[in-house]
């Protein structure tokens, strides 16, 4: 979308894995700009406001990734048993106890755990470790994170497996619909109220659908060969039960009632001009971060005490 003298995204920002990615193959047809994020720690503001030392950052942030890949293991190894009502919270407390660290460490940890809410949409709270595992293709190039933090914990590495797109998606987004608009009949503005699948012979089993009628609102159809439904999960939950005929599988009906929305929110702000860059330490003397080391990708504010409502922000 336009912002000021240039353009953001209003959704990703990011190419995530670049082995065997179309994505990102898409991307340099285009020439698209694209980045590898700075080798540097995280920068990380307490709940007070005052910005870690990058040494201090780099620890939070290595122990929370190790918990993150030890968490996918249990997950994957004991999910049949562990109980439903088990969040990954509880699997943070757990291990950060057995950890030879200062209470007030292993809280200020805590809170930079929580940062793991900004990938999925959803807390740490609601977060089934029963089912962890499921989470683990998110995690994208973070596992050459965690196994160089494991080698060195004063790494500053960042895999370059996941790549900035600074051109933004708008490029690819029209390299990939170029060919539909130029080739197929596109109906914006049509409100799809019916997707009947025909099979071959109403009698064989199991049966085989051959052809699928579209009906709009305005009782118009199409039939096709075969058709894609790509709809959000909330119009699913509402509608597919007097949308698909027949019905839709029990097994997928039962993970359209079960599955719920994670909840990510994007800001953009504008300044007159950069006043968080200075050539000086900033203001808190326990640190030695300057612009230098300032990390102008990963950004964490932990949850603060001024104010009521406690929630972390990540940028």
């Amino acid at each position: 979308m336009p912002f000021t003298i240039t353009n953001v995204s209003s959704g990703p920002n990011w190419i995530h894995g670049v082995n065997q990615n179309p994505i990102l193959d898409l991307a340099k047809e285009i020439n698209a700009t694209t980045m590898p994020a700075p080798e540097l720690p995280p920068s990380i503001y307490d709940q007070s406001g005052q910005l870690l030392s990058p040494e201090e950052s780099q620890k939070c942030s290595a122990i929370m990734w190790g918990i993150i890949e030890e968490a996918f293991d249990y997950s994957n190894k004991h999910s049949a048993s562990i109980p439903q009502e088990q969040s990954l919270l509880d699997f943070f407390k757990r291990k950060l106890k057995e950890k030879d660290l200062p209470p007030s460490t292993q809280e200020r940890i805590l809170q930079v755990c929580r940062s793991w809410g900004d990938y999925i949409g959803g807390s740490i709270e609601s977060q089934s470790l029963k089912y962890f595992w499921l989470e683990e293709t998110i995690d994208g190039g973070k596992n050459e994170l965690i196994n160089c933090q494991r080698q060195d914990p004063k790494s500053n590495k960042v895999p370059p497996e996941n790549l900035f797109l600074a051109s933004t998606y708008q490029s690819i987004l029209e390299k990939i619909t170029k060919d539909t608009y130029t080739h197929a009949t596109v109906h914006l503005s049509t409100k799809v109220t019916s997707i009947t699948s025909h099979p071959s012979s109403p009698s064989q089993t199991p049966q085989i659908y051959t052809s699928v009628t579209v009906t709009t609102s305005k009782d118009q159809t199409q039939e096709y060969d075969e058709v894609i439904t790509t709809v959000p999960l909330g119009c699913l939950k509402r509608n597919h039960q007097q949308t698909f005929h027949p019905p839709l599988p029990p097994r997928i009906q039962t993970a359209i009632k079960n599955l719920s929305y994670g909840r990510l929110e994007k800001v953009y702000l504008t300044f007159p001009s950069a006043f968080w860059l200075c050539s000086s330490s900033t203001e808190n003397p326990t640190t030695s971060t300057t612009t230098e080391n300032l990390n102008p990708f990963f950004n964490q504010w932990l949850a603060p005490t001024y104010t009521p409502h406690h929630f972390p922000v990540e940028c």
